[in-house]
């Protein structure tokens, strides 16, 4: 996933999400379509049960999968192809592959392709580590299994259950891939499990000494977001670098050149912007070659 962000405006997109028949694919899909509808894309879904019930998990015949067409105008079919495919087992991928779009995107749960899983779906050779995979689409390699359980760390959850929240990981990957909000899913958890104690997770840590976003500001699409983050957490102290623009073109005016930016500041753009939240202690170049600039700052009283 260590990839240059490129951002791109489609007319529609046809998404498949592939796994065993206990993997949550039809929830994962009901939450993108209820989620696509609110934010008001017309759209078309098909879902597809395993070829055989209670088919051993892993196994070709008991791969479950929902597809969902999604645009902008007026589409009338679930869409043939599909544009992404994830693939959340090698099963998943063995079955679904061959419909991918040649040069889609292909987003597979790496922590499943063990010896066992592999064997099960007719692999001699893991797809996934001999290259076969990435002359042919946009593969991201996710290890969804550890992010969960890193995320669900100290919530005293058994390992089952933990493992079973790998679908909402997939979801959220989709989510941020075409910009889908997750308060309309974080809603309908906490109406489905109600009876639980819920507490916001996305609440910053307060009281920190110091906070230092290195070049990191030039990279998010709305800079207040970040900023407002920061002053919520209320540190004493905080450090901001990002490229000089003037340094980085040597003059010269235009759109940023890493692709990954979506925006670049001149020294006094950048002081006046950082000026208008907070306290400027020390505004300076730090590396001159690498065209850095870097402010000092702390919270206004």
């Amino acid at each position: 996933m260590s990839k240059k962000v490129k951002l791109e405006t489609l007319d529609d997109v046809t998404i498949r999400f592939a796994g065993d028949s206990g993997d949550g694919m039809q929830l994962s899909g009901g939450r993108f379509t209820q989620t696509s509808a609110i934010v008001g894309n017309d759209l078309s879904t098909l879902p597809d049960f395993p070829a055989e019930i209670r088919a051993p998990a892993g196994s070709l015949a008991g791969v479950s999968s929902f597809q969902i067409h999604f645009s902008s105008h007026e589409i009338h079919t679930p869409g043939e192809e599909p544009d992404v495919l994830i693939a959340m087992n090698p099963a998943a991928l063995k079955v679904h592959l061959e419909e991918l779009v040649p040069g889609g995107i292909l987003v597979v749960n790496k922590n499943a392709f063990t010896k066992k899983n592999l064997k099960l779906a007719g692999y001699e050779s893991d797809p996934t580590e001999d290259g076969s995979l990435d002359d042919y689409y946009s593969v991201h390699y996710i290890e969804m299994s550890k992010l969960v359980t890193n995320a669900c760390e100290g919530l005293d959850l058994p390992p089952k259950t933990v493992e079973r929240t790998k679908n909402l990981c997939a979801l959220g990957v989709l989510f941020w891939m075409y910009d889908r909000p997750l308060e309309p899913t974080l809603d309908w958890l906490k109406k489905k499990y109600s009876d639980r104690e819920w507490s916001d997770r996305f609440e910053p840590v307060l009281g920190f000494d110091l906070i230092i976003s290195s070049d990191v500001i030039e990279h998010v699409s709305n800079p207040d977001n970040l900023l407002d983050l920061i002053e919520k957490s209320k540190p004493k102290l905080i450090v901001l670098s990002t490229p000089d623009r003037n340094l980085l073109n040597k003059g010269q005016d235009g759109p940023p050149k890493n692709t990954a930016h979506f925006r670049e500041w001149s020294f006094q753009e950048f002081r006046n912007y950082i000026e208008s939240r907070f306290n400027i202690i020390e505004h300076l170049i730090t590396h001159e070659k690498q065209a850095t600039q870097t402010i000092v700052c702390e919270l206004r009283k």
